[in-house]
Parts: C-alpha cells; sequence; structure tokens
C-alpha cells in the first residue's frame, strides 16, 4: 500500500510539474508576443509618421520641380531648336537648371518623333549634355505616350520606377520620378515632350535609415 501511495504521489509530482512548466511556458511566450506586437506596432506608428513627412516634403519640391518644368517648355516653343543662336541660350537653361537643381538627374527635350534632341545628365557631381550619337527614341516609352495626351500647361506625373537606358534597367538602380509636359514642336509639327527625370535614392535612403 505504501509503494503505492509512492508512486501515485511521484506521478502526481511529474505531472503537476510538467504542467506548471508548460503554463510557465505559455505564459512567457504570451508575454513575448505581447511586447513583440507592442514594439511592431510602434515601429510601424513611426514608419507612417516618416513616410508621411517624406512624401510631404517631396511633394513640396515637386510643385517647385513643376514650375521650372513648365518655364523650361514655354522657353523652348518660343525658340527654334537647334538654330545657332538658340542652342547656346537652350543649354544655358538646361545648366541652369541642373546646377540649381542636385536631384535632377535628366533633363530632356523630346521632339514629337520621340526622339531626344537636348539631354542633360548628372553623374555623381559632374553635369553634361550628351553628344548627338547618343541621344535614344524613347517613342515607346509610357511616359512619353502618356504626356503626349496632355493639354498644353499640364503635366505628367509617372510612377516610380528604376531608369532605363537602352532598353535596360540601369546598373546601379537609379530609383526615378518623371515630371513632364507636353510642348508644340515648331521643327517637326507635332507634339513634342519635356521631361525632368527625379533620383529618389537619397529621400527612400532617408526614409528607410531613420526608420531602423
Amino acid at each position: 500500500m505504501e509503494i503505492k501511495l509512492k508512486k501515485y504521489f511521484y506521478r502526481y509530482f511529474i505531472f503537476t510539474t510538467v504542467s506548471l512548466s508548460i503554463l510557465v511556458g505559455l505564459l512567457w511566450i504570451s508575454v513575448v508576443l505581447y511586447q513583440f506586437e507592442n514594439r511592431k506596432e510602434r515601429h510601424l506608428e513611426s514608419a507612417m509618421v516618416l513616410s508621411k513627412d517624406v512624401s510631404m516634403r517631396l511633394l513640396q519640391r515637386i510643385k517647385t520641380y513643376e514650375s521650372i518644368l513648365l518655364i523650361t517648355a514655354r522657353v523652348l516653343e518660343k525658340v527654334e531648336i537647334k538654330d545657332i543662336d538658340s542652342d547656346f541660350f537652350i543649354r544655358l537653361i538646361f545648366t541652369e537648371a541642373m546646377f540649381e537643381n542636385p536631384e535632377f538627374y535628366q533633363l530632356r527635350y523630346i521632339d514629337s518623333k520621340g526622339m531626344e534632341v537636348y539631354r542633360m545628365d548628372r553623374v555623381a557631381d559632374d553635369i553634361f549634355f550628351l553628344e548627338e550619337e547618343k541621344l535614344q527614341n524613347k517613342k515607346n516609352r509610357y511616359y512619353y505616350k502618356e504626356t503626349k495626351k496632355l493639354k498644353d500647361g499640364e503635366v505628367y506625373l509617372s510612377p516610380i520606377d528604376l531608369n532605363v537606358e537602352h532598353g535596360k534597367i540601369e546598373d546601379p538602380w537609379v530609383p526615378t520620378l518623371r515630371i513632364s509636359t507636353p510642348i508644340l514642336d515648331s521643327k517637326n509639327g507635332g507634339v513634342g515632350v519635356v521631361i525632368i527625370n527625379i533620383n529618389l535614392a537619397e529621400d527612400l535612403e532617408s526614409l528607410f535609415t531613420q526608420n531602423d
């Protein structure tokens, strides 16, 4: 009888110990999960605030970019493209715009046939015009087609995507926002496009760095 009681007590003790361990373990897991969810919510809230802040600052800058774009387009409409006397003036306007706005990755005039006529690029701290033989035809690019549908004075804002050169995504990747407007192509007739490529790498890096 005494042996049976000892066995019963021993089993009871084991069962109680295991059950209590499981209960404590579940309680600990619940606390950890709660803390994780709480931290995650705080991080998400922080990310939303930062994202909104970055977006607001970008929107304010975009308004300025639109003004620069429209002024450039109006000037181009008043001059004869590729005329010797106008060429220097156009290049001066492009250079000034690129110099004053380091976020500008490219500034281009594309004619009614989709051909780049003036194109200024930024590489690191250098800005330069592309030689004529390096200019590309962009008639099949979505932003060119969408811009040509607009009325005079309207502005197209593209989705953010990666910059493409000669049909391939540029390496290293350049997250790009394009702002463009249609203008009259006085040389060929029809509608051309003035377009600014904005490099958003620093904006996105700022968002992710602050969130970390």
